[in-house]
This record gives structure tokens, sequence and C-alpha cells, in this order.
């Protein structure tokens, strides 16, 4: 049953939150030439504006996804938009890298908060069926062109009025988000909570953190330290959580939550399309400036088509989704995104954005606009209540951590296919794309194993909308 409060300012609500934390994570690429000139970066030190983020985002965000069942969805809303917003205000103050770097981790640890309670606010809002699907199709679209457009936001405001810009135009927009959320977000009414698991809260946590910094060292100068020692603590604190998890009276994951069908599948896949679509727009934007030559502001723009397509996909998944069921949706999507690595994988050096990069461009994001939806769909059917952000968690999890590692892992194969030149980032961009087509490749198989489990959603769907 729907929870009660304002279904339709919820759906903007939640979009407006999750188009914010998504689109940080790509409106800071165009300005850091600038911030790295006004503020003293070293090039070995400016990456961790970007790092800072992501690291801190994609290690907490199963606590934050937990913390909304065990607190209330509607407050850790607003307590993840509050803190995002003023997070924002300082890393446009910012006066030092230490400064930057610090904002920008408080960045990621609101966003890791404020992303699984956009899904769970969304999944009690609308009741399970073509109406949340709808919702979640919507949703995923928002979330997506986030990413889709960082890069033209990014190019506009740094030209127009400078990077600070960057990151206070997140605070107007966090404070609407509030007022919205007062307005139409329903408190859930009084259940049976989940005790937090703290240790297996830090322990998760601690296991993510050193599982991405170990993949961000290795493409590091500093040597080999780092990466081992992170490596290796993530596989002691995270042979330590499965300990600690089996003995535990309500596990920060528990077992039947995986078990569920679709769940699984459904999280690898989000973390196949989150890693080949970030990586794929970080190697689309360095062949648009170092390869053909476009300043940040017009290489920027040339991502605008990409999100276009991300929109038709999900409208189009919102669609087919309750008359196909989710994994034939997902097989689609799947193959459409790697027809279009494919297709940029086939660049060469004579090529223009119009001739090599426009149309697999927007192939790719229309692909995982199909995607996402039926992925959320897989992951959200039959939760019971007092689990949402729980499987919100999981799903923003698996989407951060899957574009952290892959952006690494992918950038380390255009590393070494590539070299100086504009030649050279067109040879490692294009093995970047290749290896991209095989995560999707593999994301597509993984729609095909849960097909015969969909078959019997697809009919309720279908019966509930008619």
């Amino acid at each position: 049953m729907s929870a009660p409060g304002r279904p339709r300012l919820v759906l903007a609500v939640a979009c407006l939150a999750q188009f914010l934390v998504v689109l940080d994570v790509a409106v800071v690429n165009v300005a850091l030439p600038r911030v790295q000139a006004d503020l003293g970066f070293t090039s070995a030190s400016l990456p961790w504006v970007l790092d800072a983020y992501t690291v801190a985002f994609a290690g907490f965000l199963l606590l934050g996804g937990r913390l909304a069942d065990l607190l209330g969805h509607r407050r850790m809303l607003l307590v993840g938009l509050a803190a995002f917003g003023l997070a924002s205000v300082a890393a446009g103050a910012s006066g030092d890298p230490a400064a930057l770097i610090a904002a920008r981790a408080a960045q990621g640890l609101a966003g890791a908060v404020l992303s699984p309670a956009t899904l769970t606010v969304l999944t009690a809002a609308f009741s399970e069926g073509p109406e949340r699907t709808r919702a979640l199709g919507t949703w995923s679209a928002v979330g997506a062109l986030g990413g889709a457009t960082g890069g033209a936001v990014g190019g506009v405001l740094v030209q127009l009025v400078g990077w600070p810009w960057v990151f206070w135009i997140n605070a107007p927009v966090c404070a609407a988000a509030i007022v919205g959320a007062l307005a139409g977000v329903a408190v859930r009414p009084a259940t049976r909570r989940p005790r937090l698991d703290l240790p297996g809260a830090l322990l998760a946590t601690g296991a993510l953190v050193a599982l991405v910094l170990a993949v961000i060292g290795s493409q590091a100068d500093e040597g080999p330290v780092l990466p081992a020692v992170a490596g290796g603590a993530a596989v002691v604190l995270g042979a330590a959580l499965v300990a600690v998890e089996r003995r535990a009276p309500e596990p920060l994951v528990p077992g039947h939550a995986l078990r569920r069908p679709g769940v699984a599948p459904a999280l690898a896949a989000m973390a196949l399309v989150g890693a080949a679509v970030f990586a794929m727009w970080f190697h689309v934007a360095l062949v648009l400036q170092q390869g053909l030559g476009l300043d940040p502001l017009h290489a920027g723009l040339a991502f605008l088509p990409q999100a276009a397509g991300i929109m038709l996909g999900a409208q189009l998944a919102a669609r087919l989704v309750p008359r196909l069921g989710a994994s034939p949706v997902l097989f689609g999507g799947a193959v459409v995104m790697t027809a279009g690595l494919l297709g940029l994988a086939g660049l060469r050096p004579d090529d223009t954005w119009a001739s090599g990069i426009a149309l697999p461009g927007v192939l790719v994001t229309l692909g995982m606009g199909l995607s996402v939806t039926p992925i959320a769909t897989l992951a959200t059917a039959g939760t019971p209540e007092g689990e949402e952000g729980l499987v919100s968690g999981l799903l923003s999890t698996a989407r951060q951590v899957g574009a952290a590692v892959g952006l690494a892992a992918l950038a380390a194969v255009a590393t070494a296919a590539g070299g100086p030149g504009p030649d050279g980032v067109l040879r490692g961009a294009t093995a970047a794309f290749l290896a991209g087509a095989a995560l999707t490749g593999v994301a597509a198989v993984l729609a095909l194993t849960t097909r015969s489990r969909d078959r019997d959603g697809a009919r309720s769907d279908r019966a509930s909308g008619s």
C-alpha cells in the first residue's frame, strides 16, 4: 500500500536530490584546471578533488541506506540535503587544497546518506507495480541525467561565473528540496525498526573504502605501498565482516535480502553498467579535449545529446517493463549499450565528434536509460517494509563502487594501450571502450539468467495495470 503523502512532490524531491549527488561526480572535471591554478594543487594532489568525494560516497553508502531504515527515511533525506548543501558552500569557499579535499569528502558523506534515501522515499510513496515502475523510470532518468550533463553544467559555470559556483549552485537547490520534502514526504507510521549492526556497518564501510583506495592508489605515481596496504586491509576487513555477520542477530545485510530473486543479479548489473558508463564519460571527455582540441565549454556541450538518450531510454523502460517484464528490457538495454561502446571503440584519428562520437555515445546512454529502471525494479520487487533503505543502499553502493572501481580499471587499460599525443589518447580510449563493451555484455548475460524469475512479475504488473 502506498504511504500517505504527496507522491508527485515526493517524486520531484527524490529526482532533484538524486540529480545533485550524481551530478557532483562529473561536474568538477572541467573546473580542475582553474582549481589547480587558484588553490595551488600539485599534479599529484589534484585527483583527490574527485577521489575524496568518490571514496566517501562509495564507502558509506551501505551504512547510509541502513540508517534510513533505523532513523526514518524522511529524516535522513532532510539530514542528507542539509549536509550536502552546507558541504557544497564550504567547498566553494575553500582557500587551500586541504580545505577543498575535506569539503569534498563531506559532500561524499552527505551523498551517501542522501542517495539511498531518495529511492527509499520513492518506494514508500508508490505502490509496487506499474505506478512504481513509472516513478522509478523518472528517478533513473533524472539521476543518470546528472552524470551526462555534468560536463556541460560545469563548463557553463566555470566559463561564466567561476569555479566556486560549481559547488555553490547546490545550496539553493538543496534548500528548495528541503522545502519540498517537508511539504510532501510523509512521516512513516511507527513500526519496528531494525537495530543498527554497528560492528557490521563499520567493517563494511572500512572494507569498501579500502577497496576503492586500493584501485585508485594503483593508478598513482607514489609506488605500490598504498594499493598493497589498502588491498590487504580490504581482504582482512571483508573476511571479518563475513564472520561478524554470520553471528549478528540483525545483520547489516541479511542473507535473505540477497537471496531474494533478482536482487543479486540486479546489483551485479548495476555495478557493471556504472563501471562502463562512467568510464565512457571520462574517456570521451579526454578525446574531445585532448584529441579533438575542444575547450571545456564546448566539450561539455557535446554531452547534451547523450542526456537526451538517457531520458528517452528511461521513458521507454517505464512503458516496456510493465508489459514485457524487467529482465527482457534490461537485456535490450545492455545490448544497446554494448553496440554503442563497440561503435566508440571504432574511432579513427580523422573522425570528428559528429562522425565518430555523437551516435555511439547516444546509443550508450539510451541503453543505460533502458537498463537502470529494470535493475531497480528487479532489486526492489517484494521488498518488505523496513528494508527499503537496505535495498536502496545496496543498489546505490553497487552503482558507485562499480563507477569508482571500473573507472580506475578501465583507465589502467587505457594507459597500457595509449601513449603521448592525440593519437595515444585515442588508442587508450578505444581500448577502454572495448573493455566497457565486455562489461555490458556480461550485464546482458545476467539479464538472461533472471528472465524466467521475472515472468511472474511481469504478469502481475500487467494485471495491476489493467
